[in-house]
């Protein structure tokens, strides 16, 4: 069996505001292999805020031209008890020849959930995935509080027509090296 892909990754984390301490928010994150049934409400509300990408991650992923299925690929969803709340993608990246690079597809995370820790716990689980497989990853965007989010998880800004930020990742991670896909995280830093 295959542990990159033989068993869903998972991460637990309980977000919190600091002056919500009583009413923490777990906040489970799942590598899923299909799209959820309540992804369709999570894209209403990014198209409400002016983003169409989760539109475009439905239609690719239903038309199979991207299921985030080729090896070292993986998609996640970031869910609380009641509703998804976040999900965002692991591809090779099409516009780098050799397949060591990794892209970050597809993130969103809803607007009352952000600042809570979610986006951190999905990028965090992209990069674990991404470890195995990649040298590096890179992004594109052109949202400052996302370029500022990836700044603050160590992205560097490039100047280049296929991304805007990239990670040099430490490929001699033991991640997918015969250690297990599940894992959780009280608290990141």
């Amino acid at each position: 069996m295959d542990p990159q892909t033989s068993e869903e990754e998972s991460l637990q984390h309980t977000c919190e505001r600091a002056e919500d301490l009583d009413n923490a928010t777990v906040i489970n994150i799942h590598r899923i292999q299909q799209l959820p049934n309540d992804i369709a409400e999570l894209a209403e509300l990014a198209r409400a805020e002016g983003y169409r990408f989760i539109d475009r991650l439905i239609d690719e992923f239903q038309s199979a031209q991207n299921t985030f299925s080729l090896p070292g690929e993986a998609l996640f969803e970031a869910r609380s008890a009641r509703a998804l709340v976040g999900i965002g993608g692991l591809n090779v990246d099409p516009y780098c020849a050799g397949g060591t690079t990794g892209r970050i597809r597809r993130m969103y995370v809803r607007n009352d959930h952000r600042g809570r820790g979610v986006g951190r716990l999905l990028i965090h689980a992209i990069e674990s995935r991404a470890r195995a497989r990649f040298d590096e990853l890179r992004l594109f965007t052109d949202k400052p509080d996302a370029a500022a989010f990836y700044l603050a998880l160590g992205y560097d800004v490039v100047d280049d027509s296929g991304a805007t930020h990239v990670k040099r990742l430490n490929v001699a991670s033991s991640y997918g090296r015969g250690q297990s896909n599940e894992y959780s995280i009280e608290r990141l830093p």
